[in-house]
């Protein structure tokens, strides 16, 4: 539960407390309303709670993210892959994460994130294309270099 508060309070730091009622996700924000449905407070929050739950049943397994950037705003982004590799580090949850996207903030703050000391050589950012000579899907992979290059130059990288 601790771990599930921490994430949630990148959104919204008056949760005090989660829990999951008749299958509704409720939370107490400290204010005079007590608990109210966590829907209230917008898909923002809903979706960090979908991947927060997720990560922390990972736990030494792999961990699919399809469409990252739904639901959240971009300011939260960077922090949520901050918490991402956390879990993921081999001493922590020892996680491999996957994760899709068609955004371009989310390209950035990945990586920002992976840029980072403390993360560096956890992430690699590739993007799936058809082949020009054959057709098939191939694989374009992405150094730190030549993505901050791509950004440089505006080149499109999704």
């Amino acid at each position: 539960e601790d771990d599930i508060l921490k994430i949630l309070k990148l959104v919204d730091q008056r949760v005090l407390k989660v829990g999951l009622i008749d299958n509704t996700f409720f939370v107490n924000i400290g204010d005079d309303l007590g608990r109210i449905p966590l829907k209230n407070l917008g898909d923002g929050i809903s979706r960090i709670l979908t991947i927060a739950l997720a990560l922390v049943n990972s736990k030494n397994k792999i961990l699919l993210i399809d469409e990252f950037e739904v639901g959240l705003h971009h300011s939260v982004q960077e922090q949520l892959w901050e918490i991402i590799f956390e879990y993921a580090k081999p001493e922590k949850f020892n996680i491999q994460v996957f994760v899709t996207t068609h955004s371009q903030d989310t390209v950035k703050a990945f990586y920002y994130v992976s840029s980072k000391e403390e993360y560096k050589d956890m992430g690699q950012y590739m993007r799936l294309q058809p082949s020009r000579s054959t057709g098939e899907i191939e694989a374009v992979i992405y150094t730190e270099d030549s993505l901050e290059t791509a950004f440089d130059l505006n080149l499109e990288t999704r």
